[in-house]
């Protein structure tokens, strides 16, 4: 794999923390760092790409499937009490 040199500026404060961490053996050197954040960064949009593309086929699914509820003031009242009882009771986990 080939590597390139970045170069950024940092303020002290956070120089001194990279330094930190660093020194304490959590990293081999700030590069370490540097790209350790850029790999937790990558992974973290990768599964931020999966997660939203099941949610919206959850959503088309839920679009497509049953009769259409119109959403009323009322609905979400009575919604909302069947929620509150429904978690009010006691749970068993068989």
């Amino acid at each position: 794999m080939a590597t390139h040199t970045l170069s950024i500026t940092l303020p002290d404060s956070l120089k001194h923390f990279v330094d930190e961490c660093v020194a304490h053996g959590a990293y081999r050197d700030t590069s370490d760092y540097v790209g350790g954040l850029i790999r937790q960064d990558q992974e973290r949009r990768e599964n931020m790409t999966a997660a939203q593309a099941e949610l919206e086929e959850l959503l088309l699914e839920g679009l497509q499937g049953g009769e259409p509820v119109t959403a009323t003031p009322e609905y979400w009242r009575r919604t909302r009490a069947e929620l509150l009882t429904t978690a009010a009771r006691p749970r068993t986990w068989d």
